[in-house]
C-alpha cells in the first residue's frame, strides 16, 4: 500500500541551519509517517520547500518531496503539488491521495484522486473548517476561499476529525452533512518517558503553552491570577510562546495588576525544552475561546499535570470534567481562580486528575495508535476501489 500525503508544513533539516523551529513545524504528519512506515505502509510526503532546499530528501525514512511555494500562491503551488502526485505516481503506484488539510494541499488531493482514480483522504485539523472575522482565525474565512474548502469536504472518499468538535463544525458552520472518523492528535514518544509522580511544589507554578493571540486569551489567566495574589498565593506563572496580538494587553494587565514577578515569558521553544516546562509546572492552563483540538492538554496531560481547559477546545470532548481535566466555559477569569483554587485546596482531585489523564493519553493517544486507525481507513477504502 503507497499513501502520498500532501501538506503544506512538514519538519526541514534545511531550513533548521537558520531556523531552529523547522524541525518542530509540521511533527504530527511527520511522526504518523514513520509510525505508518514502521507498519510496512509505503508512505511519500508532498510539502513546500524553501528557496535552496533540495526537491527530494529521506528524512528519518520517510521520501520527502519538495515543491515551491512562491510565486502565484497558491494557483502554482496547487499545481506543483498536482504535478509531483502524477510523477511519484508513475513511478511507484499510489493508492491513496491524503490531503492534510481542507485548503490548498487538500485540494490537489481531491482533483488528482478524481482524475486518475483514486481514493482520497482528508484530515480536519482545526484552522481550515473553524474560522472567526471577530478574533481573525481560520485559514480559509474568507468569502471567496469557501468554495474551494466545501468542495474537498464534498468531495473527498473519506474525512477525518482530530475531534468531534472539528466534526460539529463541519456539519454546522459549513453546511456539510457528512461523517468525519475522529482521529484525535497524539503525544510524540518523548512526552512518554521518564515522567515522574504529580506533587505540588512549594511555590506554586503555572504554565500556559500559547501563543499570544487574542483567541487563547491568556488576558483571562493573568486576570484570574490578580484574584490569586489577593488570597496571598505565591505562584510564578510561564508562558511558553511567541508574541501575538494580545501581547501589549497582556503586558498592560501585568502592569496595572503588579505581576512583574510573577509572570515570565519565555519565548517560543522546541519540543525538547518545552517538556521541562509541563515538568516543572504545578498546573496547565489554557482557556481558548475556540481550539480545534489543543494538543497542548495531552503534552501536559502525559507529564502527569492537572489541566485547566476551555469548554470551546476539541480536546474537551474526549477529556471528562473532574476526571481528566477541570472544564470550563471560556472568557470567564473568575472560573479560572475557583478552578486554581480548587486544584490548590484539593489536592487528591487535582493527583487523580494528573493520575487519569496520564493513563488515558498512554492508552489510547499515542502515534502508534494513531497509525492503527489510519492503516484500517487505507484498506478499508482499498477494498472498495
Amino acid at each position: 500500500m503507497h499513501v502520498c500525503n500532501l501538506t503544506e508544513s512538514y519538519p526541514s533539516r534545511f531550513e533548521a541551519k537558520y531556523n531552529k523551529f523547522a524541525l518542530h513545524k509540521g511533527t504530527s504528519l511527520h511522526n504518523d509517517s514513520k509510525k505508518l512506515i514502521e507498519k510496512g505502509v509505503d508512505v511519500s510526503v508532498i510539502t513546500s520547500k524553501v528557496k535552496n532546499e533540495p526537491d527530494f530528501e529521506i528524512f528519518e525514512n520517510v521520501n520527502v518531496y519538495r515543491v515551491k511555494k512562491k510565486g502565484l500562491y497558491p494557483f502554482l503551488f496547487v499545481y506543483r503539488m498536482f504535478k509531483k502526485i502524477k510523477e511519484i505516481d508513475k513511478k511507484r503506484k499510489i493508492d491513496i491521495v491524503h490531503g492534510t488539510w481542507a485548503g490548498f494541499a487538500g485540494l490537489a488531493a481531491v482533483i488528482y484522486s478524481k482524475l486518475y482514480k483514486k481514493k482520497s483522504v482528508i484530515t480536519i485539523p482545526g484552522n481550515d473548517v473553524c474560522y472567526s472575522k471577530e478574533y481573525k482565525y481560520g485559514a480559509y474565512r474568507h468569502w471567496f476561499l469557501r468554495p474551494m474548502v466545501r468542495y474537498i469536504l464534498k468531495n473527498a472518499d473519506k474525512l477525518t476529525a482530530l475531534s468531534p468538535y472539528l466534526a460539529d463544525f463541519m456539519n454546522n458552520l459549513w453546511k456539510i452533512k457528512r461523517e468525519a472518523v475522529i482521529i484525535p492528535l497524539s503525544v510524540g514518544d518523548e512526552y512518554l518517558k521518564n515522567v515522574k509522580k504529580f506533587k505540588f511544589d512549594k511555590e506554586l507554578k503555572i504554565l500556559t503553552v500559547a501563543r499570544t493571540i487574542k483567541r487563547k486569551r491568556v488576558s483571562d489567566i493573568i486576570r484570574a491570577l490578580n484574584l490569586l495574589k489577593k488570597d496571598n498565593i505565591k505562584f510564578k506563572f510561564y508562558i511558553v510562546g511567541s508574541n501575538g496580538d494580545e501581547y501589549e494587553e497582556i503586558v498592560k494587565l501585568i502592569e496595572e495588576y503588579n505581576l512583574r514577578e510573577n509572570v515570565i515569558f519565555t519565548g517560543a521553544m522546541t519540543n525538547k525544552d518545552v517538556i521541562k516546562y509541563y515538568d516543572m509546572c504545578d498546573i496547565f492552563i489554557l482557556t481558548s475561546v475556540a481550539e480545534g483540538f489543543g494538543n497542548v492538554f495531552l503534552e501536559a496531560l502525559s507529564r502527569r499535570k492537572p489541566i485547566i481547559m476551555s469548554s470551546e477546545t476539541g480536546c474537551s470532548r474526549i477529556l471528562k470534567n473532574k476526571v481528566h481535566a477541570i472544564i470550563i466555559k471560556p472568557l470567564m477569569p473568575d472560573k479560572i481562580y475557583e478552578s486554581i483554587k480548587l486544584l490548590v485546596n484539593d489536592k487528591k482531585l487535582a493527583g487523580k486528575i494528573a493520575e487519569n489523564g496520564y493513563k488515558l493519553v498512554r492508552e489510547n493517544y499515542t502515534y502508534d495508535k494513531r497509525a492503527d486507525k489510519l492503516i484500517n481507513i487505507y484498506k478499508n477504502l482499498i477494498l472498495t476501489h
